[in-house]
C-alpha cells in the first residue's frame, strides 16, 4: 500500500494488493469524505440521462455505505457528493465510488487515530521480498513484487543507455565491452537505490540471449567490491529466465517462477506446521486447535503463534474473514506472531484436517477446553 498523510485530516492512498482493499474497507466509515476519480453520464446542463455522455470527473462523496466485493477485488463506496472538479456535477447527488488496485484516492476524517496512522505508515513501508529486473540491450526495468504478484508490482526504475556507434572491427570488441560495462553499472546503482537487500530473498533476472548472464557475471565482483553482503553472503538467490520482451507478467507467468513461489511458501509452512505439530504430539498443553479453543488461548494471552488457512483468513465471506482477522490482530496485540498457509500447498492441506485454525502456546493450557471463557 502507498499512502501520503496530506494534512491532520486527509490521507491519499493506492491499494497495490488485494488485502490492501480489506485494509482500507476497515477503515472507512460512515461520514468520512472520500475523494477520487470516476465518471459519470451527464448531459450538458450535469444532469444524469440514460442517453448522456460518460464523463470522466473527481468527485468528492460524504460516505452512507461501504460495501467489499473480494470477488471483484473493488470497493463499492456510496454517499451524496459534497465538491466536484467540474462545475456540470449536481452537489448533493448520489454517486458510487469504485475503489480498485492502484487506483490514488483521499480519505478525510473529522479525527484521525494515532496508533492507525502508524500502523498504516507501517504496512506501506514493507518491503517485498522478490525483484525483477527486466534487460535487453541498453534498456533495463526494475521491479519490486508483492505477493499478489503483477497486480502488486511497483515500477521502481528504468535504465537506457546508447548502443556503441563505433564501426571500425579493431574497436568493435572493446567499444561494445565498455558499453555492456557502462550498462550494467548504471542497472545496478538504480537498483542498489530502489531496493532493499536487507528484505530481499530472490532477484529475477530476464533478458532474451545471454544477456542477463552477463549482467551475473559483471555483479558478483561488483557485489564484493561494493559489500553488498546479502548477495556476497548468498543470502539472494538468483533466477534466470528467458524473456522475448519486457513484459513482467510473462516472466511472473515462467514456470521457474512459479515454481520459486510455490517451493518458498511451501518451506515456510513446512516450518510452522512442524513445530505446530511437535508441540501437539507433546501432548502438554502447549498447543490447541479448533475456533473455541483458540479463542480461549487467545483470551489468556496464551498464544506464541497463530496458524490459519488462507481459506478463512482471506474468505469471500465477510463475516469469517472479519472474525479471523480480529482474531489475528489481537495475537499480534499480545505479542504473539500470525503466520497463513497456501492453500494449496501439503502443510495448508494438513492444517485444513486440525479445522484450519490452531497455534502453539507460549504458556501451557493442559485444561484449555474445560475452561469457560
Amino acid at each position: 500500500m502507498k499512502l501520503s498523510i496530506k494534512d491532520e485530516f486527509t490521507v491519499k492512498f493506492v491499494a497495490e494488493e488485494e488485502d490492501d482493499l480489506w485494509s482500507i474497507y476497515n477503515l472507512i466509515c460512515k461520514g468520512d469524505r472520500v475523494e477520487a476519480e470516476t465518471s459519470r453520464k451527464m448531459d450538458s446542463n450535469g444532469i444524469r440521462k440514460t442517453s448522456a455522455t460518460r464523463v470522466k470527473v473527481k468527485v468528492e462523496i460524504k460516505v452512507a455505505k461501504t460495501e467489499y466485493d473480494k470477488v471483484g477485488s473493488v470497493l463499492n463506496i456510496s454517499g451524496n457528493i459534497v465538491s466536484s472538479d467540474t462545475a456540470s456535477v449536481r452537489i448533493g447527488g448520489s454517486h458510487t465510488l469504485k475503489i480498485k488496485q492502484q487506483l490514488s484516492f483521499e480519505l478525510t476524517k473529522n479525527e484521525w487515530k494515532e496508533s492507525v496512522l502508524e500502523q498504516l505508515t507501517h504496512s506501506s513501508c514493507r518491503c517485498a521480498e522478490l525483484a525483477v529486473v527486466l534487460m535487453q540491450q541498453g534498456l533495463a526495468d526494475i521491479f519490486i513484487v508483492g505477493k499478489s504478484g503483477a497486480s502488486s508490482a511497483t515500477h521502481c526504475a528504468k535504465v537506457q543507455c546508447e548502443k556503441p556507434q563505433g564501426k571500425k572491427k579493431s574497436a568493435k570488441n572493446s567499444s561494445s565491452t565498455a558499453t555492456a560495462n557502462s550498462f550494467f553499472e548504471t542497472v545496478l546503482k538504480a537498483f542498489t537505490k530502489h531496493v532493499d537487500l536487507g528484505s530481499l530473498t530472490t532477484v529475477v533476472l530476464a533478458s532474451p540471449g545471454t544477456l542477463k548472464d552477463e549482467f551475473h557475471r559483471y555483479l558478483i565482483p561488483e557485489a564484493r567490491s561494493l559489500q553488498l553482503k546479502p548477495i556476497v553472503n548468498k543470502k539472494v538467490r538468483f533466477v534466470f529466465i528467458s524473456s522475448t520482451s519486457q513484459s513482467l507478467k510473462e516472466v511472473l507467468d515462467s514456470p521457474a517462477v512459479k515454481k520459486f513461489v510455490n517451493d518458498r511458501d511451501e518451506v515456510e509452512d513446512s516450518k510452522f506446521f512442524n513445530n505446530f505439530n511437535v508441540a501437539h504430539l507433546s501432548d502438554m498443553g502447549r498447543s490447541c486447535y479448533g475456533w473455541e479453543s483458540v479463542r480461549k488461548a487467545n483470551e489468556l494471552c496464551a498464544i506464541q503463534t497463530l496458524l490459519v488457512t488462507e481459506d478463512l483468513y482471506k474468505s469471500s465471506d465477510e463475516g469469517i474473514r472479519r472474525k479471523h482477522a480480529n482474531l489475528a490482530e489481537s495475537v499480534k496485540q499480545s505479542g504473539g506472531s500470525v503466520h497463513v498457509f497456501s492453500s494449496g500447498n501439503a502443510s495448508g492441506v494438513q492444517l485444513r484436517m486440525f479445522t484450519g485454525i490452531a497455534a502453539v502456546l507460549c504458556i501451557p493450557q493442559p485444561d484449555l477446553d474445560d475452561l469457560v471463557l
